[in-house]
């Protein structure tokens, strides 16, 4: 909704299909992230993180 505003957004999302579909039309980078948090220990650490922004 703030896109439709005119304002500009960055927002970030776990690297899943689902959300590259769903913003395919934005600028998109993916980019590793620390995750200190998670239910399983082999889970902890760096994971793929997609940042999307609708502008260049």
């Amino acid at each position: 909704m703030l896109d439709w505003r005119g304002y500009f957004v960055i927002p970030s999302n776990s690297d899943r299909r689902f959300i590259l579909h769903l913003c395919e039309s934005y600028d998109i980078r993916t980019v590793r992230a620390k995750r200190p948090i998670n239910c399983r220990a082999d889970g902890r650490g760096p994971v793929a993180e997609l940042v999307i922004r609708n502008y260049s």
